[in-house]
């Protein structure tokens, strides 16, 4: 192209700059929502999934049309921000069309007007617009292709947020019991409060030992505490829980 006509070259590759800045901001944009669209998409999912799995609950208490209104407002926002998404991408390759139209038009005119002058020919004019349909072609598949991987990368955002979570409880036991351990089973000063809400504690300075074979009864005013007391003891909460020789956040 430059070979051609450098000053329609020029003029040609005016437009890019304006682009690749639209380029980048929509593909930020559309990175945000498309997270925030899989967010409503899986709340919505979410709320379904536990509507069902507690459909004789929620039949018992008549409260199918409060699940029905709730699921419904969350896809109707699913479906808005899917709505703005595509309005956004139709809108912008609108304008990378029409701006590249622009270009060539500016091209043909000056083009012509060179061509009159005598300071090009009628043929390498021709050359260079077809030189130009073809670079602006590949320059607005390379749009399409950064606006679709942003709306990607926004949408498996959250999955990489999973795979890149540090779990607080260590996970690298080195020691396992040998033989059968089939001795005493003992809790030591457990304290345990949910993070919702840490004023309250649910255990408090547990200590307990069980015999082999023996049966021991847990009486609590609250229901959770019992079945948060087997959850403590199979290494759920990382707090001191002894076998027979072992401390048990060894094993795990």
């Amino acid at each position: 192209m430059f070979s051609s006509s450098w000053k329609l070259t020029l003029l040609s590759l005016a437009i890019v700059p304006v682009i690749s800045v639209a380029i980048r901001r929509l593909g930020r944009y559309l990175k945000e929502l498309s997270h925030k669209t899989q967010a409503a998409a899986a709340v919505a999912s979410s709320i379904a999934e536990e509507s069902f799995g507690a459909i004789r609950t929620v039949r018992s208490f008549a409260q199918e049309g409060f699940a029905i209104s709730n699921y419904t407002e969350k896809v109707d926002e699913t479906l808005q921000l899917g709505l703005k998404q595509a309005k956004l991408v139709g809108l912008f390759f609108g304008g990378v069309n029409a701006a590249f139209t622009f270009s060539v038009m500016a091209v043909v005119f000056y083009g012509a007007y060179l061509t009159i002058t005598g300071s090009m020919t009628v043929g390498s004019l021709t050359s260079f617009i077809l030189y130009s349909l073809t670079v602006g072609s590949a320059v607005s598949s390379l749009s399409g292709l950064y606006s679709t991987a942003m709306k990607a990368a926004g949408a498996s955002r959250r999955v990489f947020q999973l795979l890149d979570r540090v779990s607080s409880m260590p996970k690298s036991g080195d020691k396992c019991p040998e033989g059968n351990p089939d001795g005493d089973v003992e809790l030591k000063d457990v304290w345990f409060a949910y993070p919702s809400r840490p004023s309250d504690m649910i255990l408090k300075g547990i200590t307990l030992k069980l015999k082999p074979g023996s049966k021991v009864a847990l009486v609590s005013l609250y229901f959770g505490t019992k079945a948060l007391m087997l959850v403590y003891d199979i290494r759920l909460i990382a707090q001191q829980a002894l076998m027979p020789v072992y401390d048990i956040r060894l094993n795990a």
